[in-house]
C-alpha cells in the first residue's frame, strides 16, 4: 500500500486505480490488503468510505485529458468532419456512422492514454507468507502482511521495489537492485539479504554479497555476510549476525533478541488471526525466544511462560495477564 494514502482526500483515494478496482471487483488479496490497512489505520476508515462511496457513484470514471491530447483530438475530429463535405450524398450516411464510431474511437483512446501502467503488486496476506519469481530470476520470500510492487515493463532497465513489511530476497545479477520502504532504501548489485520495514521498524540482514543501506535523511553504510542494521532514534547501528534466525520465518518460525512484547504480538497477530489485549504495562517488556506458527496454545505457552504471564483464548480473542 502507498504510505501516501495517509495524506489523501477522499476524492484523491477515489480516484487511486487500486483503490478502484478493489471497490468494483470481488478480487480477495485486494479486500483482505485493504481490510488490513483499514486495521492498522482506524482513523482513515470514514475517508475511506467516502471515497468507496464516490467510486460507487461513478459508472465509469473518465479522467480530464490534458489541453495537448484534446487538441489532437479535436484537430482529428475537425479533419474528419471537413473531409465530409465531399463526400457523395449517397455514401453520406454511412460516413456518418463511421465518423461517430471514430470520435468514440478517440475519446476511449484518450482514456486508456491517461492511464499509467499498473505496476506488478506481490502480496502476502495475515497468517500466509508467499514466494515468488521477478522477471530477472531473482526471487523473494514474503511474510505475513507484506506487499512489494515494481514495474514490470521497465525491469530488464530498472530494477526497482517498493516494499512495506518483510522480504527476504536472492538477487540475480545485473542493474543495481533497489527496495525503497517508508523508512529506508536498499541497494545490492547480486546477494541475498532480509529487510523488515513496518511500524516504524527498519532493519536489513546481509547473507551473502554487499548491502547498501540509505536512511531518508541521508544516512547511508554498507553491509557484507553476517552483518545487520538497524535503525535506531534516526540513526544506522551496525550488529553482528551470527544466524539465520532473522529468516527463520520461512519456515513459519519466528526467533525475537531482546525485543519488545508488543513487538512480538505484532507478529502473532499476523500469523494467526486473532486479536490480543496486551496491557500497556506490558508492551514493552522485552522478550528473546522464538514460537512457531502452526499452533497457537504452543505459540502462546512460547511467549508467556518464560516471561511468566498467563493466557486465555477465547474463540479469536486472546488476554494475556501477569501470573496471579
Amino acid at each position: 500500500m502507498k504510505q501516501d494514502y495517509l495524506t489523501y482526500s477522499a476524492e484523491e483515494l477515489a480516484q487511486e486505480t487500486e483503490f478502484i478496482r478493489w471497490v468494483q471487483s470481488a478480487e480477495k488479496s485486494l479486500a483482505t490488503r485493504w481490510e488490513v490497512w483499514i486495521q492498522d489505520h482506524p482513523e482513515q476508515a470514514q475517508k475511506v468510505a467516502d471515497a468507496r462511496a464516490l467510486v460507487e457513484a461513478v459508472n465509469w470514471p473518465i479522467p480530464e485529458l490534458s489541453a495537448s491530447a484534446k487538441a489532437d483530438m479535436w484537430e482529428a475530429i475537425d479533419q474528419a468532419t471537413t473531409e465530409a463535405k465531399v463526400v457523395p450524398m449517397q455514401r453520406r450516411r454511412l460516413w456518418v456512422w463511421s465518423a461517430a464510431a471514430a470520435v468514440v474511437l478517440l475519446l476511449a483512446a484518450g482514456w486508456w492514454l491517461t492511464q499509467e501502467a499498473e505496476p506488478t503488486s506481490l502480496y502476502a496476506a495475515r497468517t500466509e507468507n508467499g514466494q515468488f519469481s521477478l522477471p530477472d530470476g531473482s526471487s523473494v520470500s514474503l511474510n505475513a502482511v507484506t506487499e512489494v510492487q515494481y514495474d514490470a515493463n521497465n525491469w530488464s532497465e530498472e530494477r526497482r521495489i517498493s516494499m512495506q513489511g518483510e522480504a527476504f530476497f536472492e538477487v540475480e545479477k545485473g542493474v543495481p537492485f533497489i527496495v525503497e520502504t517508508p523508512y529506508g532504501t536498499v541497494e545490492v548489485l547480486g546477494t541475498s539479504f532480509n529487510v523488515e520495514a513496518r511500524l516504524g521498524t527498519f532493519r536489513v540482514n546481509c547473507y551473502t554479497g554487499k548491502v547498501r543501506v540509505t536512511l531518508p535523511g541521508g544516512e547511508q553504510t554498507t553491509i557484507t555476510p553476517q552483518q545487520g542494521v538497524e535503525a535506531i532514534n534516526g540513526q544506522l547501528v551496525q550488529r553482528t549476525v551470527a544466524n539465520r534466525n532473522d529468516i527463520a520465518w520461512q519456515d513459519r518460525i519466528h526467533h525475537f533478541n531482546e525485543r519488545p512484547l508488543k513487538e512480538v504480538i505484532a507478529e502473532l497477530k499476523r500469523q494467526y488471526p486473532v486479536e490480543v489485549d496486551l496491557p500497556e504495562d506490558l508492551a514493552d517488556r522485552t522478550y528473546t525466544g522464538s514460537f512457531k506458527n502452526n499452533n497457537l496454545e504452543e505459540a502462546l505457552q512460547s511467549i508467556c511462560w518464560p516471561m511468566r504471564l498467563q493466557y486465555s483464548i477465547d474463540q479469536n480473542q486472546v488476554l494475556i495477564r501477569e501470573n496471579q
